[in-house]
């Protein structure tokens, strides 16, 4: 294990991350810092369009309401996008969730969905720029 995955493995556990998921992030953020670092992924957060309690109806009472909506005024509501460049130089939308309300939302050890979509992107880049040829696919 690098240093670098050493330390990213820590950071998980830290961030209250299970062993098995600890070391599962920490290669994922590897092997995305590879493909970002050569230009084949990206990470996104938009502003999300739908209202929260549209989607997800109204709280059980006033009092967690008001904790909702203290939390979306700070921080807001954003769709977190993972996209990788397909051999056009066009960027594609590989996996994405919406509704994350996190003060860092693009932060895997903030937003545990992170590396799920970053995963979806580096399979979709590897296949789209790695694929052997006359593999059959």
């Amino acid at each position: 294990m690098t240093p670098t995955m050493q330390r990213e493995y820590a950071q998980a556990r830290k961030a209250g991350y299970s062993a098995r998921e600890s070391l599962r992030t920490a290669r994922i953020l590897q092997e995305w810092d590879n493909l970002e670092s050569a230009g084949l992924l990206r990470l996104r957060a938009e502003e999300e369009q739908e209202g929260y309690f549209d989607v997800y109806g109204e709280p059980d009472n006033p009092k967690e309401r008001a904790e909702i909506e203290r939390y979306l005024d700070l921080w807001g509501c954003y769709c977190c996008l993972a996209e990788y460049l397909d051999t056009r130089g066009t960027w594609q939308v590989a996996d994405s969730i919406g509704m994350c309300v996190y003060a860092n939302p693009l932060d895997p050890l903030e937003n545990w969905y992170i590396p799920d979509l970053m995963r979806s992107a580096i399979d979709r880049a590897t296949a789209v720029h790695f694929q052997t040829a006359g593999s059959g696919i």
